[in-house]
């Protein structure tokens, strides 16, 4: 198994390289500061109950979100990895941003 890039995953990573690598984004991500951390979320979760069943409730959520956001990751990847590598999709990227930006611009 090659080694696991966040940055550049590839085929060659095999299965568990590519799901490990998901896993590990899917991490990041829910670890970032944005509207719906799981974090947040598990802060909820526990403040519903206390001491040992919070922590039960908070490790509960937290595995079967993360869990459910690395497979997700991975088979958008695998979906969209041809369409997002093309370079009319490039093409077409750069002229919406232009446009928005030019209308922005303009306003």
């Amino acid at each position: 198994m090659a080694p696991t890039d966040l940055h550049s995953p590839h085929p060659a990573m095999g299965l568990v390289g590519l799901l490990l690598t998901a896993f590990l984004l899917g991490v990041l991500h829910g670890v970032t500061p944005d509207e719906h951390t799981w974090p947040i979320t598990v802060s909820y979760a526990i403040g519903a109950s206390s001491g040992r069943r919070g922590m039960q409730a908070g490790l509960l959520f937290s595995a079967a979100f993360t869990a459910q956001r690395a497979i997700a990751s991975e088979l958008a990847y695998l979906a969209l990895a041809p369409v997002l590598a093309s370079g009319t999709f490039d093409a077409g990227v750069d002229i919406v941003v232009g446009l928005v930006m030019a209308v922005s611009g303009a306003y």
